[in-house]
């Protein structure tokens, strides 16, 4: 379900990139959005690969560790850096008032 909105909101996001291209290239709102969803992208593949088998090896009493609980600050930080961002590019940057 995640990956089908993730590509919903790629496509829309194109199409606003290409109906407009001047107004986001030179907007540096839109370069830090665009870098955060790559820092979250990382942060999945290393929660993937690094944390995600060692907490399926967890017993059910046992307490989550601090780099899994770090991954997730991280991911909440980064998500809503993009959402902010992307609901300031209008306001933000050379491009909009």
């Amino acid at each position: 379900m995640g990956h089908c909105a993730f590509a919903i909101n790629l496509l829309t996001g194109l199409g606003f990139l290409f109906g407009d291209p001047y107004n986001y290239a030179g907007n540096w709102s839109f370069w830090a959005k665009m870098i955060l969803i790559g820092l979250a992208g990382l942060n999945f593949l290393f929660y993937f690969f690094a944390v995600e088998p060692k907490l399926l090896r967890l017993g059910p009493n046992e307490a989550t560790p601090a780099l899994a609980k770090a991954v997730g600050v991280l991911s909440l930080t980064f998500w809503f850096g993009v959402l902010a961002f992307g609901r300031l590019l209008p306001y933000l940057g050379t491009g909009g008032g």
